[in-house]
């Protein structure tokens, strides 16, 4: 490993210890490794016979590095599983997100739908008796009575049918009795 190579993963491993939670001492350990590495690179470095350097590569240089290797793997394990969880974590908050806003949403909708429901039926419902009412009259059945009352304009209109029922009933129970005297023969009679 180069001197630059071996100071970017040096502070990137020390960048790693301070993240990671659950891996720091195989981080720790992977540090020394790189430490370790140095120092036989360095005295492979200094060799002056290439016999001594590559028996030193193969029995103290390699061993370091496949460690580094292996310890380095398990740590990129390590975040990945912990990536996925963190993953599947935020999934299932979308998701729960996702199921609530659809609720949530039904929910107004069909709020909306009672209140749309109970208006309409608040005018409606007046309207149909008044109609009702009006056809009693046009056939003329002065009988009929009207129960809606509000202080709104359809009950406005409502009291004003009742009035005007009593009043044509008050008006026909006169000409009834004055009808009545006339075909006794009683001429004298007043309105």
């Amino acid at each position: 490993i180069s001197r630059d190579l071996y100071n970017q993963m040096t502070s990137n491993m020390k960048d790693l210890e301070i993240l990671l939670v659950t891996d720091t001492n195989k981080v720790k350990d992977t540090l020394k490794l790189l430490e370790k590495e140095a120092v036989i690179r360095d005295e492979v470095m200094n060799l002056k016979y290439k016999s001594d350097a590559t028996r030193l590569i193969f029995n103290s240089y390699e061993p370091v590095v496949n460690d580094i290797n292996k310890n380095l793997n398990e740590i990129t394990d390590g975040i990945n599983l912990r990536l996925q969880e963190d993953a599947h974590t935020s999934n299932r908050s979308v998701r729960f997100s996702f199921l609530l806003t659809v609720s949530i949403t039904l929910a107004a909708v069909l709020l909306g739908f009672i209140i749309t429901r109970i208006i309409t039926n608040s005018i409606v419902s007046p309207i149909n008796e008044i109609e009702v009412l009006a056809k009693a009259l046009s056939e003329g059945n002065l009988n009929y009575k009207i129960t809606y009352t509000s202080k709104n304009e359809l009950g406005k209109l409502a009291e004003n049918m009742r009035k005007s029922i009593n009043t044509f009933t008050l008006y026909i129970k006169e000409i009834d009795e004055v009808m009545s005297e006339l075909s006794k023969g009683n001429l004298n009679v007043k309105i």
